[in-house]
């Protein structure tokens, strides 16, 4: 359990210790992260530097290429100044068709009065959600024209098989891959297709970096509080389904939604990215030998809590090294009258999955008879039976030997409370088991004996 548990907090040091080892490789792996939502307090921004991230990205525009001709339409810029001790790479979002590539020098004279609000400006992405011919003429032809550094940013599926042998002069792919890409209209991808176009494109021996979206995606979106699943996984609130993208909520009382009053009826989407989640696919970009690979960038840095998906302190204390997931933590109190009352705490940052039966505190006793179940705050329980090889299975209950107490989400911080078993007669102990089902789709489980005091 304990390797299972901790095996992937440790890989990032593990990664990027094999990563500038291999002589053939950029002398340094290098982490972004990008500032979708404006600039963060100042709290953030030193957060961020203490756990490794040495640069910044900033979109501040859209850009639309015609045929000799480039419009570019600025974004409500940022407070700029705010980041003077930051590299800041600029990101403009590319729009276009065909072969039509725009105009560089004009674009570089219209983006220019931006760049000299940075005090350290490090180049310009150039981001496509779908890929086309002109847009990489026009990343060629700009990288030329201004002499800045460019990164052209397109799904890892288009990518492959359009980067030459040896990359493009002057342009650096950045490529979209894992995470939630179509949170922001890049094209989805299954994992292992996204995994083979990074080695197509690192076989050209190109030099790139690789971008995780972290955007979430909710429909509708919450007000300016924010929200958090645990507002919906309660049994009266909705009724929950996983979808193919995400989980469906459908609400079964009106809910205020982070200053947004949603009705009864009301469908709420969501496909989020927590941290468990956001280990896997770092482990799928950073653990294979790739020589070509320079760094990886964070697409969207994450909102303090109340948060959707992985939350700011979240992302942080997993960059510090710490375990990606729910360390639960199970309180067992014994009753005179032969009950024992059970709590379910989860003192980390970190979230479970929404999962019908995933999440759960399991009581297995011997010699006895379970006689009555309290719920409290769990959604639901069962009684079963647990076998030598540790599996539990549904029995009637004076064939069980365990209860089960479930819960369908363990949120950051999270005490499930009001649980309790009551016996015939009080056994001398009992085993505590719990399981947690987590976002990349591992189950986890720990436990103890709890003996009568």
């Amino acid at each position: 359990m304990t390797m299972a548990f901790r095996l992937p907090a440790l890989f990032v040091a593990a990664c990027l210790t094999a990563a500038v080892a291999a002589a053939e490789r950029p002398a340094t792996t290098s982490h972004r992260v990008w500032l979708l939502g404006g600039v963060p307090d100042d709290s953030a921004l030193a957060a961020l530097r203490s756990v490794g991230v040495s640069g910044l990205v900033v979109p501040v525009g859209r850009l639309e290429l015609q045929q000799g001709r480039s419009q570019l339409s600025l974004l409500p810029l940022p407070e700029l100044a705010r980041l003077g001790g930051w590299p800041v790479t600029l990101a403009v979002w590319v729009e276009g068709s065909g072969e039509a590539h725009g105009n560089a020098g004009a674009f570089a004279d219209q983006i220019a009065p931006v760049q000299r609000m940075l005090a350290r400006p490090t180049g310009i992405v150039l981001a496509t959600t779908h890929l086309f011919p002109g847009a990489i003429a026009f990343s060629t032809e700009l990288a030329r024209a201004s002499g800045a550094t460019v990164e052209l940013a397109a799904a890892a599926t288009e990518l492959r098989g359009v980067v030459p042998r040896g990359g493009w002069l002057g342009v650096r792919p950045l490529v979209l891959a894992f995470g939630l890409p179509s949170s922001l209209g890049f094209p989805a991808a299954t994992l292992q297709d996204d995994a083979t176009a990074i080695e197509d494109i690192d076989a050209t021996g190109a030099t790139y970096r690789i971008a995780i979206a972290i955007e979430p995606r909710v429909v509708p979106a919450p007000g300016p509080r924010g929200a958090t699943l645990a507002e919906l996984t309660p049994g009266d609130v909705a009724s929950f389904d996983p979808g193919v993208r995400g989980d469906l909520f459908r609400l079964r009382r009106p809910l205020d939604w982070g200053g947004v009053r949603l009705e009864t009826g009301q469908t709420v989407e969501i496909d989020a990215t927590d941290t468990t989640r956001y280990n896997r696919d770092l482990g799928l970009a950073l653990r294979p030998v790739r020589f070509g690979l320079a760094g990886w960038d964070t697409v969207g840095a994450p909102r303090r809590s109340p948060a959707i998906g992985m939350s700011f302190e979240a992302f942080v204390d997993y960059l510090q090294g710490n375990a990606s997931g729910p360390r639960p933590r199970v309180d067992a109190i014994w009753a005179s009258s032969g009950t024992i009352r059970l709590t379910l705490v989860n003192p980390s940052p970190h979230a479970s999955l929404v999962a019908t039966t995933g999440n759960f505190v399991e009581v297995v006793f011997p010699a006895t008879v379970a006689r009555d179940i309290t719920l409290g705050q769990f959604s639901g329980a069962e009684y079963g039976r647990v076998d030598a090889d540790g599996s539990f299975r549904r029995v009637p209950p004076h064939d069980a030997n365990a209860v089960r107490l479930y819960t369908t989400y363990l949120g950051p911080g999270a005490e499930v409370t009001g649980g309790a078993v009551s016996f015939v007669s009080r056994p001398r102990e009992v085993y505590i088991r719990w399981g947690v089902r987590l976002g990349d789709g591992l189950d986890v489980v720990g436990g103890r004996t709890v003996t009568r005091p």
